[in-house]
């Protein structure tokens, strides 16, 4: 073999290597280089298709990666993960965590989205190590719960239909059906008689009218006679009321003659035989 081919060989093997190590090391170097900020998820569903190192996605953009799953110590029932977000990523309190899937044969990230977009920063709680982004359930569960939900539907619509049922044999059963035929007889009897009662009601309705006009006349006469009667009034005080206190005052004018000339005869019976006597005559006359 020749020598000179055996150092082309390596040399070429030795150029690949040390492009081959230099993307190793600017490959380190860059990863290394990002910064990240620790974040905690809690899923209250199954994790299955999500790994170590798989995606983290806010709005569909890479942003960091899933450092450990494990189950929650403090409940069972969830999924904690750790995940390394980059730290220009803008995690608010508005953020939260949903699984997602990269297809039908794909592998399964975590994505993020922001509800509002002016949110405080997220911050840690007392009791945990990191913030905790809250998660959302997946678009799985999400359709699992309506279908869940369509199946109790179906099942209350099922009831009620046989409850209709029921109640339509219930209904047009011979015994029913004799009730109803009752009830409609009764029914067009009444609505014979109806006329009859209209009738009636329109014979009194005729006497209240009568006795209406009736009553309203005798209002009518006792107000002429009301008016009569104020007129006899009027003219008893302004005429024959006068006159009587005229007679009076005569007659207690003559009254007083008599009880003098009473007095007199008393006094002197002569009088009757000679009269009264003029009064003496006054001093000068």
């Amino acid at each position: 073999m020749d020598p000179k081919v055996n150092y082309t060989a390596v040399g070429i093997f030795v150029v690949v290597l040390s492009m081959v190590l230099a993307v190793i090391v600017f490959w380190l170097s860059t990863e290394h280089s990002k910064k990240y900020n620790l974040y905690l998820i809690y899923m209250k569903e199954s994790v299955a298709g999500l790994t170590n190192k798989a995606p983290v996605k806010f709005n569909g953009v890479d942003v960091g990666y899933v450092d450990t799953i494990q189950i929650d110590p403090k409940d069972p029932q969830e999924v904690k993960l750790l995940v390394k977000i980059d730290e220009n990523t803008p995690i608010t309190q508005s953020t939260t965590a949903t699984l997602m899937s990269q297809g039908i044969t794909g592998g399964t990230y975590v994505g993020l989205k922001a509800k509002t977009p002016n949110a405080a920063p997220l911050e840690k709680a007392p009791s945990e190590p990191y913030p905790v982004i809250p998660s959302e359930a997946s678009l799985l569960v999400q359709l699992n719960e309506a279908l869940r939900e369509v199946t109790t539907g179906l099942r209350g619509m099922s009831e009620g239909f046989k409850g209709i049922s029921a109640t339509f044999q219930q209904v047009f059963n011979p015994k029913a059906l004799a009730s109803i035929q009752n009830i409609l007889e009764k029914t067009s009897l009444a609505s014979s008689q109806f006329p009859d009662a209209m009738l009636k009601i329109r014979g009194a309705t005729v006497s209240l009218t009568a006795a209406s006009d009736q009553v309203k006349a005798t209002l009518q006469s006792s107000e002429g006679s009301i008016r009569n009667f104020d007129v006899a009034l009027r003219s008893l005080t302004e005429q024959t009321l006068p006159e009587v206190y005229q007679a009076a005052n005569s007659l207690k004018k003559t009254l007083n003659n008599v009880k003098g000339i009473t007095s007199q005869m008393k006094q002197n019976p002569s009088v009757i035989v000679r009269g009264t006597q003029p009064l003496p005559p006054g001093p000068g006359e």
